[in-house]
């Protein structure tokens, strides 16, 4: 041990707070620190996605209910518009996940209507 290491040893001793471990054990140390961090993180993004798929499965009945009572010109009307809304979020960088649901739920249901026609793939 050099004498800096001995000196700042005595120092963390002196205020009572516990020295550093050595440059190996520290590397060890701090990968754990992030392992764990890790670890927790998905833990709380995988119960944050399961409260946003149950708010989302809500939101989900009720658009398809809307979509199901529009006539064709609004249900067209209404997916371009969603086109565009989805196509902007992704474009900003920041996904909305209502607009993916509007469009993608505007779309199937379009599809639904119109499957095997020439306007089935309107948008």
């Amino acid at each position: 041990m050099t004498l800096r290491a001995s000196v700042a040893n005595q120092s963390f001793a002196k205020n009572g707070i516990e020295p550093p471990p050595p440059a190996d054990d520290a590397v060890e140390f701090v990968k754990s620190i992030l392992e764990i961090a890790k670890r927790r993180f998905s833990e709380i993004s995988s119960q944050q996605e399961l409260a946003k798929e149950k708010i989302n499965e809500g939101f989900v009945e009720d658009l398809r209910a809307r979509l199901a009572l529009m006539d064709n010109a609004e249900l067209l009307r209404f997916g371009c518009t969603s086109v565009f809304q989805f196509g902007r979020a992704i474009y900003s960088g920041d996904p909305d996940r209502q607009a993916y649901l509007e469009f993608r739920e505007s779309r199937v249901e379009w599809r639904r209507r119109h499957h095997g026609t020439a306007i089935e793939h309107s948008f």
